[in-house]
């Protein structure tokens, strides 16, 4: 298995011919305007992961956890499974948060654990949520 692309984005929709249309990609940087207080909360965000080397498998399992990168330990979420067609070398994985809800500012990862046949592979991608200048008044 190849990680060929991971993005945040504000949002990812599949259309009906099975293109995929991005909204508002972002970069490793999350500016959040901050809270009065409490947590820091993006309305939505999604992760678009594609792998490839999937040919001849019919079937994948995934599971995906945003967390601070200061956690540790393995994921509590179930592997979840959904078929793949055999003669396709990749696989669109779609990650939705709505909403997101971080903490505060730090550094977060994306962990995504992927089974396929016996092999499996985790793919970690970290990210800054930091505060946004204020809206001048």
């Amino acid at each position: 298995m190849n990680l060929r692309a991971l993005l945040l984005c504000e949002d990812v929709r599949v259309e009906v011919d099975g293109t995929l249309t991005l909204f508002g990609v972002r970069n490793d940087r999350l500016r959040v305007r901050p809270p009065a207080e409490g947590p820091f909360v993006l309305e939505h965000l999604a992760f678009l992961v594609v792998v490839s080397g999937l040919s001849g498998y019919d079937r994948v399992g995934f599971r995906a956890e945003v967390r601070d990168v200061s956690s540790t330990g393995p994921s509590e979420r179930a592997m979840s499974y959904e078929s793949h067609a055999p003669g396709a070398d990749e696989h669109n994985f779609i990650f939705a948060y709505a909403p997101m809800v971080f903490a505060g500012v730090g550094t977060y990862e994306i962990v995504v654990d992927l089974k396929v046949g016996v092999q499996t592979t985790t793919y970690r991608h970290r990210f800054r949520v930091e505060a946004a200048d204020p809206v001048p008044e």
